[in-house]
C-alpha cells in the first residue's frame, strides 16, 4: 500500500489536492508546500488513485481513504 507520504516528494513542482473517499477535500497543498505541514493521521492515509485533472491547471489530485483494507 502506498501512503501519503510516499506521494508527496514525487509530486514537488505540481500543486496537489488530497481528495478523501472520492468526495470530501481534505487540502489543496501549493508546489512550495512542506510535508511537515501535514498531521501523521493524513500522512498515514492510503492513496487509491491519482489523476491530472486537466480542469485545474499543474494540481495532481491525489485521493485517498483511511480504511484499512
Amino acid at each position: 500500500m502506498v501512503k501519503v507520504r510516499n506521494i508527496l516528494p514525487l509530486i514537488q513542482w505540481n500543486d496537489a489536492q488530497i481528495i478523501k473517499d472520492q468526495d470530501e477535500e481534505i487540502c489543496l497543498l501549493r508546489n512550495d508546500f512542506m510535508v511537515g505541514s501535514l498531521s501523521e493521521e493524513i500522512l498515514n492515509m492510503t492513496v487509491t488513485g491519482i489523476e491530472n485533472d486537466e480542469n485545474i491547471e499543474n494540481t495532481i489530485v491525489v485521493y485517498v481513504t483511511d480504511k484499512e483494507d
